[in-house]
């Protein structure tokens, strides 16, 4: 029920909360109450001079904070009232004794409601720990996403799990970055470095790591996922990204291991595919290579650069560009060990004789007799 809904009703019905209480969860949980407790007297009707006191005791046992908090916090947070929410809770918590976890969670969803995503962030995560799993009511549906089909054969861990996204999802509709990362660092604590389970929260960390221009942490948060083919995921990101803010240091720098080959085919591709005169993808490589000391490679890069540059950028920027590209491949070749200064550059049969025909038309007669 939204916000408008409930204050429509307000007005309109001119009704306090009680009485909002009493049409919905309330009244439902009044209305059961008292057949339970006729049925057990045999079914017996009872006229309503009976059954308005015996309504009054029960109305006034769910208000009791001891009995069925959870239940009036559930019905407070979905009235929209949040103020009267956490000065509810605030107020009766010294005499709750069931249901903590789960009014913990009502109340972060009502903090972050009002914009208190700090007090949100902390409810959220005393909501719930591990080992010590809750299994309270309202957070098993929570997980279950409101069923409980197949949640009994659900692990602790994955039950967390299914917990902790619920809770990141909660704040990626706020845009509460900053909550997410703190949410999924804690969630990761609770797994094994190579529990595959950890794989989506590493993903996530480093989702929003590298949105916030954490560069450093992004890459940590991509080595650490156990996750292989996530982790090759996140580096076709993290190039992408780097290479559009112009970071081209730090990605040549950092170590890669066991995915050397992955982001040099990564980088070829976007060199490959992308505009020759709008990004930088050419220079990445070279850059790459030259750190890493393998200058065959690097020159083999520009002079493809070059040759493309020449073939598909007509102007004067694009000669001025080719000529770099040579003098940087030629440098290049320089530094490389003498058995390794040279490049191999695949042309078609076909190409070499169109070429000859039209430098040396003069020559044709000789070459095809020859």
């Amino acid at each position: 029920m939204c916000v408008e809904t409930v204050l429509l009703i307000l007005v309109l019905l001119d009704c306090s909360l009680l009485e909002l209480y009493l049409r919905g969860r309330g009244g439902q949980e009044l209305r059961g109450a008292i057949v339970r407790s006729v049925t057990s007297r045999g079914g017996q009707s009872s006229v309503w001079s009976e059954l308005l006191p015996q309504s009054v005791t029960i109305l006034l046992a769910q208000l009791w904070p001891s009995s069925n908090s959870v239940s009036v916090c559930q019905f407070l947070l979905s009235a929209c009232q949040h103020t009267h929410l956490q000065d509810y809770i605030a107020e009766t918590k010294s005499f709750i004794n069931e249901g903590k976890d789960s009014i913990n969670f009502l109340l972060a969803q009502s903090y972050l409601h009002t914009g208190e995503v700090e007090k949100a962030t902390k409810c959220f995560l005393s909501a719930v720990s591990y080992p010590v799993y809750s299994s309270e009511d309202l957070l098993q549906q929570v997980i279950a996403g409101g069923g409980k089909d197949g949640e009994e054969k659900s692990s602790d861990k994955e039950k967390l799990l299914k917990y902790f996204l619920k809770v990141i999802g909660l704040f990626e509709q706020t845009s509460s970055h900053l909550a997410v990362i703190k949410v999924a660092k804690t969630a990761v604590m609770c797994f094994d470095k190579d529990d595959l389970q950890s794989a989506v929260l590493w993903s996530i960390l480093f989702k929003y790591h590298l949105h916030l221009s954490y560069y450093e942490d992004a890459y940590m948060d991509m080595m650490n996922n156990p996750d292989l083919t996530r982790r090759k995921e996140c580096l076709h990101h993290f190039v992408v990204v780097l290479t559009d803010q112009n970071q081209l240091k730090l990605i040549c720098h950092l170590n890669y291991p066991g995915m050397e080959e992955e982001i040099v085919r990564v980088m070829e591709d976007r060199a490959r595919s992308m505009d020759l005169m709008k990004h930088k993808y050419y220079d990445l490589l070279y850059c790459y290579h030259t750190t890493k000391q393998n200058y065959r490679k690097a020159a083999s890069v520009m002079y493809e650069y070059g040759l493309r540059l020449g073939r598909e950028a007509p102007g004067t920027l694009s000669l001025k560009k080719q000529a770099n590209c040579y003098c940087m491949c030629l440098t290049a070749l320089h530094l490389a060990q003498p058995q390794y200064a040279w490049v191999v550059v695949p042309v078609e049969l076909e190409e070499i004789m169109e070429k000859v025909c039209c430098q040396h038309s003069c020559l044709l007669p000789m070459l095809v007799v020859q």
